[in-house]
């Protein structure tokens, strides 16, 4: 069965296409950069326009990517690019990303965007690792640079300007600090309530109930502010909330890690592909239904899609069962 390289038309339409799907994720990344780059050697012969990992990854600004999440985000997605460019294009082509596969040396495996003419033309058939992505096996985390994750609010920039708070050090006193000097004007507060409401024997009154009120509010943003310092203590590591981050944000977590030297307050970005349906998995709070726990959520998928996370192996397993395939 002959295949051919897509022309400028199919990229042009599998772009179009890419630019409806607004998650952004590292797959799509890939494929965008793949787009990308094959248009720029649309006039080229075939083996010029076929791209290593190395090539695609630098395209696309990422650090690292998986190949095999990249192969399962497109498989479950390649039927709608082809239905969207079939509404464009009717000549019955059909657009594939085809893996060239490496050997001896200095050859590394690479990638192109093909066009194959039968509309029978099986899908690529799937090794060992396929099968376990479609049943949704382990998943593997990996971090990005901490110095991408930016923060909001200006104290917070200023101590994590190194993406770490050594424990021990200026920054981290500084720290410590500003959450006791909190804390204790906190419970300052509600001492002199009390001594005002009970100590001086008044009646309760509405100003009263509105002064309790107005203290349970700041008690609750106090807790709000820095309960992630107190989880990232307890639990060595901990979903940071939505307040703590930009709002373009990626998700990002605070660890508490032993090194060599000592221990450190950090910013990391744990990611992972999703094995189930090759999109990105972040790292998020567990709750409602496991408060205090930190676990994996699909982008494209978060309630259903969700994984463990072992902060020791940075590997997890799928939370859920019911979504595998057992016929």
């Amino acid at each position: 069965m002959e295949t051919v390289f897509a022309g400028e038309k199919q990229l042009l339409g599998l772009r179009a296409w890419l630019e409806l799907d607004p998650s952004k994720s590292t797959s799509w990344r890939i494929v965008r950069a793949l787009v990308d780059e094959s248009l720029k050697k649309v006039s080229l012969s075939g083996d010029l326009r076929c791209f290593t990992d190395e090539e695609l990854h630098v395209a696309a600004e990422l650090e690292e990517f998986d190949w095999r999440g990249v192969r399962t985000w497109w498989q479950k997605r390649g039927d709608e690019a082809r239905s969207f460019l079939a509404e464009r294009d009717r000549d019955g082509a059909l657009i594939d990303l085809e893996r060239f596969p490496g050997g001896g040396r200095g050859i590394k495996a690479s990638t192109g965007i093909v066009i194959r003419i039968s509309k029978s033309t099986p899908v690529e058939t799937s090794d060992n690792d396929d099968e376990t992505s479609s049943t949704g096996g382990p998943v593997h985390y990996r971090s990005s640079s901490s110095g991408l994750i930016q923060l909001s609010g200006p104290w917070r920039r200023k101590l994590f300007a190194a993406g770490e708070i050594e424990v021990g050090s200026t920054r981290h006193a500084i720290l410590r600090w500003r959450l006791m000097t909190s804390a204790l004007l906190l419970l300052l507060i509600g001492l002199v309530f009390l001594f005002d409401l009970f100590v001086r024997n008044r009646p309760i009154e509405t100003q009263n109930l509105a002064y309790l009120l107005g203290l349970l509010i700041i008690g609750k943003l106090w807790w709000q502010e820095w309960r992630p310092i107190y989880y990232a203590r307890v639990d060595r590591i901990t979903a940071l909330p939505e307040e703590w981050l930009k709002d373009d944000e990626l998700p990002a977590q605070l660890e508490r890690k032993r090194t060599g030297s000592g221990e450190v307050i950090r910013l990391v970005r744990y990611q992972a592909v999703c094995p189930i349906c090759g999109a990105d998995i972040h790292l998020g709070e567990g709750a409602p239904s496991d408060p205090r726990r930190v676990l994996g959520r699909c982008i494209d998928a978060p309630r259903e899609h969700v994984f463990t996370f072992d902060p020791v192996s940075h590997c997890g397993r799928p939370l859920r069962d019911d979504h595998l395939d057992i016929s």
